[in-house]
C-alpha cells in the first residue's frame, strides 16, 4: 500500500486516533493477555513458562515483573488517584462516594468468615483482607 493513498492515510488516522485515546493501554493490556494465555496453553507452553523462570540480575524474570513493575504500576495509579481526588471527577464527595464503598467493600469481604475455614486456622485469627485465596488454599 503506497504510503500517500488514501486508505493508507485513514488507517494512520484510525491508530492516530486509537492510540490517542484513554482505550488504547487497556486494548493492548487485553492483546497480550490473550497472546499470553494462547502460548501458555499451546504446544510452546513449557519453553513460554520457562522464559517467566529465567535468572536476570539474581532474580527470575518473574519476579521482577511481580516486584518491581507491579510496584511502578501501583505508584502510576496511586498518582492517577491523587490527581482524581485533588482536581477530578473524583474531587466531589458526591462523585467519589461509590469508588469509596467499592474500596472498601473490596477490603472487606475477603475477610468474611465464608471465604475463610475458622476451624483450621483457630487461634490464628481471622483472614486479612488479601489473605481468602490463601485461606481457601490451604
Amino acid at each position: 500500500m503506497h504510503p500517500f493513498s488514501p486508505a493508507y492515510s485513514s488507517l494512520s488516522r484510525t491508530f492516530q486516533h486509537l492510540f490517542a485515546s484513554t482505550r488504547a493501554g487497556g486494548i493492548v493490556l487485553l492483546a497480550c493477555m490473550i497472546v499470553s494465555i494462547l502460548l501458555a496453553h499451546s504446544p510452546f507452553g513449557a519453553s513460554y513458562l520457562a522464559v517467566w523462570r529465567l535468572d536476570f540480575s539474581g532474580m527470575s524474570v518473574e519476579h521482577w515483573i511481580n516486584d518491581g513493575l507491579m510496584a511502578i504500576f501501583f505508584l502510576m495509579i496511586g498518582l492517577e488517584l491523587k490527581r482524581e481526588i485533588v482536581n477530578g471527577e473524583l474531587s466531589e464527595l458526591r462523585n467519589a462516594l461509590l469508588p469509596i464503598v467499592e474500596a472498601l467493600g473490596g477490603i472487606g469481604v475477603p475477610a468474611l468468615p465464608p471465604n475463610c475455614d475458622l476451624d483450621r486456622f483457630a487461634g490464628r485469627g481471622p483472614c486479612r483482607p488479601g489473605m481468602a485465596s490463601f485461606c481457601r488454599r490451604q
